[in-house]
């Protein structure tokens, strides 16, 4: 009887070891205005990951004016904001390949703007980059939490007015240097009003987004995240050590530049199929159920 037990809950341990690392099935079409839909998420992830399109290329150009469009398409007041990047950004993107001096070693930050009912709530930002690295087209990182962001916005807007205000930002220079984030934080006039910012990245081509990192003392944020999960497509994966983890790691992504700042939030990335990293990432090699658990 003790050996029937023992097998029995090594099986159901299996089992749900299993289950959790399963990503939701994509939303299709169909799937309602108020809801996100991995399909046409996939539209903008498809045209966003034509090719790289690192900071000075004719394709990074081509991304930011597309994605102006598609910003202005769905209500967003939109607007751009300059500022200069690093000396060691330029010698970073210099040595991938890059070419700093055909931006002017200048990154170029995109702001959206949705009014919410009552605009002396602090606002929430949903952030993500759109710049890649010269060798990769980026279809997971961070066309996937770009699309993702422009899908939210239009399911948002489905829902009617909300209670507080949103703010899209699309940062530049990530990939060489998190500059694009620095020049928002540092002193654009909308840094003052966001009470919580939702990153989105991903380290790979595949799997579950994981929520792996909070602002400091974010029991209240944990709270509200833990109720809100439930809802969500396949439910949420987070683990406590990963934040551990993640911040004895030399490298950060935007969130650390708000988080240092002590604004709220979180960052949420998937780590599966980590061949794809930097490497080949299209819009034919993405792990659509990926896309659809991030949004």
């Amino acid at each position: 009887m003790r050996l029937f037990w023992l097998v029995g809950s090594l099986a159901l341990a299996l089992l749900i070891g299993v289950l959790s690392l399963q990503v939701p099935t994509p939303a299709g079409l169909e799937a309602p205005a108020t809801a996100f839909s991995t399909d046409r998420a996939m539209a903008d992830v498809r045209e966003l990951a034509q090719r790289p399109h690192p900071v000075g290329s004719a394709d990074h150009a081509r991304v930011r004016m597309f994605l102006q469009q598609r910003m202005t398409a769905l209500g967003l007041q939109t607007s751009i904001q300059t500022g200069p990047i690093s000396r060691g950004s330029a010698r970073y993107l210099r040595r991938m390949g890059g070419d700093p001096e055909a931006a002017n070693f200048t990154a170029t930050n995109l702001i959206g703007v949705l009014p919410g009912r009552n605009p002396a709530l602090p606002a929430v930002a949903l952030m993500a980059h759109y710049d890649t690295v010269p060798m990769s087209a980026g279809a997971a990182d961070d066309s996937t939490g770009v699309a993702a962001i422009l899908e939210t916005v239009r399911a948002l807007r489905a829902r009617g007015p909300a209670e507080r205000t949103l703010v899209v930002l699309f940062t530049d220079a990530e990939e060489i240097g998190l500059d694009g984030a620095r020049i928002f934080w540092g002193g654009h006039p909308l840094r003052d009003r966001i009470g919580a910012v939702i990153n989105l990245e991903a380290r790979g081509g595949g799997g579950r987004a994981m929520m792996f990192e909070t602002g400091r003392g974010a029991a209240d944020t944990i709270a509200l995240f833990s109720r809100a999960g439930v809802r969500a497509d396949g439910g949420v994966t987070a683990n406590s050590l990963a934040g551990f983890v993640y911040e004895r790691m030399p490298n950060g992504t935007d969130f650390t530049i708000p988080k240092d700042r002590g604004v709220q939030g979180l960052n949420l990335a998937f780590i599966g199929r980590p061949e794809q990293y930097h490497a080949h990432s299209g819009a034919d090699v993405l792990d659509r159920g990926s896309v659809q658990h991030i949004g």
